[in-house]
């Protein structure tokens, strides 16, 4: 479950299954660093420190592979898209299902309103 340094009794590290689940739980949930201190019983520095160093993994290990560099051309080509679809300028990418509070852009009226008066 844990691993104890033998020279500090009182250190605990995480194993990496805990330091998975701690990591996903937070990114899956948004919950505080103090609630998932008290959820998984280890320190807020520690919750801090294991979610940055395995979100750094993640990221090491995934990016290569599922968000490859683009040239700049492709990525003049998709803001060109955005653009002309969505009236989007300088965006280059989206979030599905994710709403975000904005200004609405002048004369749309409630075309991009969504039920809770939120634009998406």
């Amino acid at each position: 479950m844990c691993l104890k340094i033998q020279n500090f009794a009182s250190i605990i590290i995480p194993s990496s299954f805990f330091r998975l689940a701690i990591t996903l739980r937070f990114l899956a949930s948004g919950d505080s660093y103090p609630s998932l201190s008290y959820l998984f019983r280890v320190g807020v520095s520690t919750i801090c420190e294991v979610i940055r160093d395995t979100c750094c993994v993640i990221w090491n290990e995934l990016q290569p592979q599922l968000l490859p560099v683009l040239e700049e051309e492709e990525l003049k080509t998709i803001s060109k898209d955005f653009l002309k679809l969505w009236s989007l300028p300088n965006c280059i990418g989206a979030i599905d299902g994710k709403h975000v509070i904005m200004q609405a852009p002048c004369n749309t009226g409630s075309y991009i309103l969504i039920t809770k008066n939120l634009l998406v």
